[in-house]
């Protein structure tokens, strides 16, 4: 049976890739509406920040993964977003993430 700990980290790279997926998909979206004649600054800026925030998110899972790996057994690698119908049956719940 997997421990909070591998039950949370496991949500957590779900929660990064659907963020990265979901800034991936605004961003593609850019040269759309600056061809349209719409400004597109502000939206750039606030895929900035949400950059910087899910480049610091990630620095804290690993910073946390280190911490566990001192303290008890291997925990599993990052999650991929193909592997998400895995880890829900795998975690005997459900999963919030849509590709």
């Amino acid at each position: 049976m997997p421990s909070q700990s591998e039950i949370g980290l496991a949500e957590a790279d779900l929660s990064i890739a659907q963020a990265e997926h979901n800034i991936s998909r605004v961003e593609a979206l850019l040269p759309l509406l600056a061809e349209s004649g719409y400004p597109t600054r502000e939206v750039e800026g606030h895929l900035e920040l949400l950059t910087q925030a899910l480049l610091h998110l990630q620095a804290q899972r690993r910073s946390i993964v280190e911490a566990l790996e001192e303290e008890a057994a291997p925990i599993p690698l990052r999650a991929e977003p193909g592997d998400t119908r895995g880890i829900a049956e795998r975690f005997g719940h459900r999963l919030r993430f849509q590709p």
